[in-house]
């Protein structure tokens, strides 16, 4: 009964990590002279293109040099087309797109005007009149605009260690033959 016991409490140990193990979080730390965004965005890949879907979570401060605002899990997030991709060391953009591609972040509704930071290439996406850029709109104090170009690194991989899902299976089984092997001990 104690080893089914502790058997059971091992597996419990386990789940957590091994259901965070498709979870890559990126350190966004952008500082331009007009505006800035600081914090994290979460996606469920770390290899390719990434969808609206991918994105599971953010975390994003914007500071206009007069207001702040924080996005947050639940507000309104969009990307269309494909220049968004993640990988091993960060997300990138691809600024130079022509097919009206843009991630954009928005509270508390996309379509509002107002309150979001946004990625766009060249055709169009948050505004029709400032090409590719990113840009940050907070409240009626006007956007902040920066053009970009070229397929750049928004975001970095944060310094996360997460442990590999097969290694934590491995312990958990060293733990189960250990435990077998202490009760063979008692037992016989």
């Amino acid at each position: 009964m104690h080893l089914r016991s502790l058997v059971a409490a091992s597996a419990l140990l386990l789940l957590p990590v091994l259901a965070h193990a498709d979870s890559f979080t990126y350190n966004l730390n952008d500082h331009f002279a007009g505006f800035s965004v600081t914090g994290t965005i979460t996606t469920d890949t770390d290899s390719g293109v990434v969808g609206t879907g991918d994105i599971t979570g953010y975390n994003l401060l914007l500071n206009d040099g007069i207001s702040t605002l924080t996005l947050m899990t639940g507000d309104a997030v969009v990307v269309v087309g494909n220049s968004l991709t993640a990988t091993g060391s960060g997300l990138f953009f691809n600024f130079d797109n022509t097919a009206s591609d843009l991630l954009a972040i928005q509270h508390p509704i996309l379509g509002t005007g107002t309150n979001y930071l946004c990625y766009q290439g060249v055709d169009s996406g948050c505004d029709f009149t400032n090409g590719a850029h990113e840009a940050i709109f907070i409240g009626t104090n006007g956007q902040q605009v920066e053009s970009r170009s070229g397929n750049q690194q928004i975001a970095s991989m944060a310094n996360t260690e997460v442990p590999e899902p097969e290694s934590m299976v491995l312990l958990g089984t060293g733990l189960v033959g250990l435990v077998g092997r202490v009760r063979r001990r008692l037992v016989g």
